[in-house]
This record gives C-alpha cells, sequence and structure tokens, in this order.
C-alpha cells in the first residue's frame, strides 16, 4: 500500500500566491504583495510587502534567482524597488485600511 493510499484526508491542490505588481529593469525584479493579517486591538489589518531578486542562469543555462546584486545591478534594484515604493502609495491611497 503506497503512502498516498495510507493516508485517509483529502489531498489538497495549493493555490500559489501571485503578487499585486511586479517591476523589471534588466536582470533584476520587485513584486508587491498586499498582506491581511490581525492587529493589536484584533482587527483584521492590511500591508504591504516588497520582495526583489536577480535572475541569471547557471553554468548549465537554467534559470536561477539571487538576493545578491553586482555593482551593476544596483541602480536597477533601486528602480524597480522605487517603482514598487510608488505602486504601494498609490495603492495605500485608495485603501481606507492601511494606516499611513
Amino acid at each position: 500500500m503506497s503512502d498516498k493510499e495510507m493516508n485517509n484526508e483529502p489531498e489538497q491542490v495549493r493555490i500559489k500566491e501571485r503578487p499585486m505588481k511586479t517591476f523589471r529593469a534588466g536582470a533584476v525584479s520587485s513584486a508587491v504583495w498586499r498582506r491581511t493579517g490581525t492587529g493589536k486591538d484584533g482587527q483584521e489589518t492590511v500591508f504591504w510587502s516588497v520582495t526583489f531578486d536577480k535572475r541569471y542562469r547557471d553554468k548549465e543555462g537554467k534559470w536561477e534567482s539571487s538576493r545578491f546584486l553586482n555593482a551593476n545591478d544596483i541602480p536597477k534594484a533601486i528602480l524597480a524597488l522605487q517603482q514598487a515604493y510608488s505602486y504601494v502609495i498609490c495603492e495605500a491611497a485608495t485603501d481606507d485600511n492601511l494606516p499611513f
């Protein structure tokens, strides 16, 4: 009997969460995520997160991600993060739940 057959729990499909918006500058990208959580007062609150990474090909030609930047990647990261920040500020202006 396989492990799957022994497990009586229903198989759940995990839905991959997608960012609200992604910005790219060359190989560097930033992604804006809208999150919800519970505040100190117990009320549901909305907050924004931004991630960034750099894509590159390894020796075998496979695409990889890195958080490390070369000196020439820094202006690209700044641009991608500034675009993400502008997006968050514009979206926050239309969202009454945000604290700023």
